[in-house]
């Protein structure tokens, strides 16, 4: 977890955490000095950041997207907050929990993930279970749904919201399947169940 978020870092604070590279420049100032201009991230908002000294081979190391573990300073600069940069380095995969930087479902997706398996072991049509048993037993795949936003902007875009948007369909089809019985509930739920399949 992060040690410090974006939204409580004020004036005179020293800074060591992690952050998402949202912006990344090189800038000369009015005097003719060079300095790295950083926009930095995480779930809560972004920073300005500068870094004055050093700068040149460390830029080269990282990009826009990548994760950043930095240590520095706030300061207050024309009235809003700042990062002076004195360390910086790409933070690997390894130290990143996704959940800092973007939102994320407020649902317990492993208990979305069995409410799924629930569905499909009580399904009659053996090969439409085989089918979706061999998504939702498949380690990465369902690492993957248990990941993915449902979308970018418009409904679930967040960490878990497309597992989260796929058992609300789920719920909303056994509902209306009870009100039409000639409905193969096992094909809507399949439906349900690998219609944004390809979005993980």
């Amino acid at each position: 977890m992060k040690s410090a978020y974006v939204a409580d870092l004020q004036a005179d604070q020293p800074v060591t955490s992690f952050f998402l590279v949202c912006d990344k420049e090189i800038r000369t100032g009015s005097t003719g000095r060079s300095y790295l201009r950083l926009e930095l991230g995480d779930r809560t908002g972004t920073i300005e950041a500068r870094m004055w000294e050093k700068f040149e081979e460390l830029a080269e190391s990282f990009e826009r997207d990548h994760f950043v573990k930095v240590q520095g300073r706030i300061e207050e600069y024309r009235g809003r907050p700042q990062l002076i940069v004195d360390r910086i380095r790409r933070a690997p995969d390894s130290e990143i929990d996704l959940a800092d930087f973007f939102p994320h479902t407020a649902e317990d997706v492993e208990a979305l993930h069995g409410e799924l398996r629930g569905h499909v072991a009580a399904m009659f049509d053996p090969w439409l279970r085989r089918l979706l048993e061999s998504i939702l037993d498949d380690s990465e795949l369902s690492a993957r749904l248990k990941r993915a936003p449902a979308a970018k902007t418009m409904h679930h875009a967040w960490l878990g919201g497309l597992i989260e948007h796929i058992a609300g369909l789920c719920r909303l089809c056994k509902v209306v399947a009870g009100h039409y019985p000639e409905t193969n509930l096992d094909l809507l739920l399949t439906g349900a169940i690998l219609h944004d399949i390809g979005k993980i």
